[in-house]
């Protein structure tokens, strides 16, 4: 009986190249690194559970979808206030010019 265990190493052929984004750019416009994550994984789960895509841009990954879908700007992180306020038919403006 062999009881050696396989090791599993990476392929030594040519890896596709990964997409480029600038994650520090997105990080800003979605309010920091950890908010971006969450927004990320937040669709990505989505996109996974069945969700229709909002970009008609080929991916290989949900996460690729994800960011790209971000960064074409068809999704955003909006706190749950301010959800409840486009819900409603007011606008985040509404929330910057009552907290001045």
């Amino acid at each position: 009986m062999n009881s050696e265990v396989p090791i599993i190493v990476p392929s030594r052929g040519e890896r596709p190249e990964a997409p480029q984004f600038d994650v520090n750019a997105l990080a800003s416009r979605a309010g920091g690194h950890f908010r971006l994550c969450s927004l990320i994984t937040k669709r990505a789960r989505e996109l996974m559970a069945g969700s229709s895509k909002l970009t008609e841009l080929k991916a290989k990954s949900l996460i690729t979808l994800a960011f790209k879908e971000f960064e074409s700007q068809r999704i955003e992180l909006l706190t749950p206030e301010q959800a409840k306020r486009r819900l409603l038919g007011g606008s985040d403006e509404e929330e910057d010019s009552a907290s001045k």
